[in-house]
């Protein structure tokens, strides 16, 4: 796992993961329980993650993401966290806030990046 400073500007964790603020996006930061949660032999990683997630994302007000096109953001295919919005009444998001996405979606699954470094980055909308 590489370095990387995780005591400054967390916003948000659990037992599994970490959202730390950066000046161009978030690191999401996964730890040893996390780790070894995503790890195990499993057939759909994005249902993991989604499990691993889902206390921050009924918490608070970020909102994992596997395809932020579908969710009206504009970007095709890519995961991502939202902040600020929520869904209104017709289902649709509402709200102001900050979109981050996986700027490299189309040639690696952010999984793979925490599972190799422990933490992976994505960019500020």
């Amino acid at each position: 796992m590489r370095n990387l400073e995780i005591m400054d500007n967390i916003v948000e964790k659990n037992e599994y993961v970490s959202i730390q603020l950066t000046d161009h996006g978030l690191n999401l930061i996964l730890n040893e329980e996390g780790r070894d949660f995503l790890s195990e032999d499993k057939d759909d990683y994005f249902c993991d993650f989604e499990e691993i997630f889902e206390s921050i994302n009924v918490n608070s007000e970020w909102m994992f993401h596997r395809d932020l096109g579908q969710k009206g953001f504009g970007m095709t295919s890519a995961e991502g966290f939202s902040v600020g919005y929520h869904y209104g009444d017709d289902g649709e998001m509402e709200g102001e806030g900050d979109v981050y996405y996986n700027n490299e979606y189309a040639i690696r699954s952010f999984i793979e990046g925490l599972l190799l470094n422990g933490y992976y980055f994505f960019s500020k909308a």
